[in-house]
């Protein structure tokens, strides 16, 4: 089973620690597709003791703590010519106020991008408290610091040696740059755990 480090807030899927004794499912975060009770934690607590409050809306990056800080996959979207969205899975940095994107000048994403600049970037955390950030903007194609943008994104998603590794047989030659035009934040950081 995947397990998600509790210090980072995350989950095991494959604990087995009794619920709290609820006959019902009604709130229950750990209920499986049939509806039964399945096994698990959050934050160290049986799943089913954690409930989610009310979703908070209008909140700024800032507000999310370090969500922009971990290696989480993003999702970006970017248009082709018939008004259609391609939406991409993305490793990502935060940067200077923005998003950057390492990608190839011959790839799709660049390509759309050069035709239709707009662009949305979704992240989003899987386990309480739910954080997450939608970007909607004009994106830029930069060509500066691109091998350093390279290796700075890859250090963080695999190491430092496997980054440097990848960085160095990285076809990526261009940065997408997404800097926040209308930005839509939320979390349940009042969640009960």
């Amino acid at each position: 089973m995947r397990a998600y480090p509790e210090a980072a807030g995350g989950f095991d899927l494959g604990a087995r620690k009794r619920h709290c004794g609820r006959g019902s499912t009604a709130g229950c975060l750990d209920v499986s597709h049939d509806g039964r009770h399945r096994t698990g934690t959050v934050a160290g607590r049986p799943s089913c003791q954690v409930k989610l409050g009310a979703v908070r809306k209008g909140l700024t990056v800032e507000d999310l703590g370090d969500l922009v800080d971990l290696p989480l996959l993003a999702v970006l979207a970017t248009y082709r010519a018939d008004g259609t969205a391609l939406l991409s899975p993305v490793w990502h940095e935060y940067r200077d106020g923005g998003f950057h994107v390492c990608t190839s000048d011959a790839d799709i994403k660049a390509r759309h991008l050069r035709r239709d600049p707009r662009a949305v970037l979704v992240l989003a955390e899987p386990t309480p408290p739910y954080r997450g950030v939608e970007v909607t903007t004009n994106a830029l194609l930069v060509r500066h610091d691109v091998r350093a943008t390279v290796e700075r994104v890859a250090v963080r998603y695999l190491g430092e040696t496997r980054g440097r590794r990848y960085a160095e047989s990285a076809s990526d030659d261009i940065v997408v740059r997404l800097e926040p035009g209308h930005v839509r934040a939320w979390d349940f950081s009042d969640t009960e755990i």
